[in-house]
């Protein structure tokens, strides 16, 4: 799941979206997982890389996400639950979702958007879908604290982009470290 609404549009955070991705694409390649990319903004959830071992031929996807819109938080990370259950039942993998955004959803179906994402996001434990949530918000505006609730309700774990030293290469230490958790 990624947030590809208009306020990730700046310090640099497309970019960084976009490279963490990368380094999930390897990470799942490395480790023959399958992967799908489910981008939110406007008012739905598009999928970007389809569920697929062979991410890496969608490098040209991930090139051309643009970012932009509102945030439609909730949606995103129902339309991601809805690819995972259908991996799920086929019983070969695992499913995980990670969640990168700056949380902070500002569309839904009509209700507190705020709300509606953690509601979806608690979908996730009540499925026992394991999760994780990387934060892109510096500081700690309203999107970071979403973030942890979400992680929170999801059952999952939570990592702040600010904390991490080395962003890309500390993909490889959360993959490791969340299957570990498996």
């Amino acid at each position: 799941m990624v947030d590809i609404s208009g306020s990730m549009f700046s310090d640099r955070k497309a970019a960084r979206v976009k490279g963490l991705i990368e380094r999930f694409i390897e990470d799942a390649q490395r480790h023959r997982d399958r992967i799908s990319v489910v981008g939110f903004r406007g008012r739905d959830a598009r999928v970007i890389i389809p569920s697929t071992a062979h991410a890496s031929s969608f490098r040209d996807a991930v090139e051309s996400i643009r970012v932009g819109g509102t945030t439609p938080m909730a949606q995103g990370i129902q339309r991601g639950l809805e690819i995972l259950r259908e991996e799920k039942r086929h019983g070969e993998y695992v499913p995980f979702m990670v969640i990168l955004s700056d949380g902070m959803p500002n569309v839904g179906t009509g209700r507190d958007p705020k709300r509606e994402a953690v509601e979806a996001a608690s979908r996730l434990r009540e499925e026992e879908i394991p999760s994780t949530v990387i934060n892109f918000e510096r500081g700690s505006r309203g999107g970071r604290d979403l973030n942890m609730e979400i992680a929170l309700a999801s059952g999952g774990s939570y990592y702040d982009l600010h904390d991490l030293r080395d962003p890309s290469g500390a993909v490889a230490k959360i993959m490791e470290h969340e299957r570990a958790m498996f």
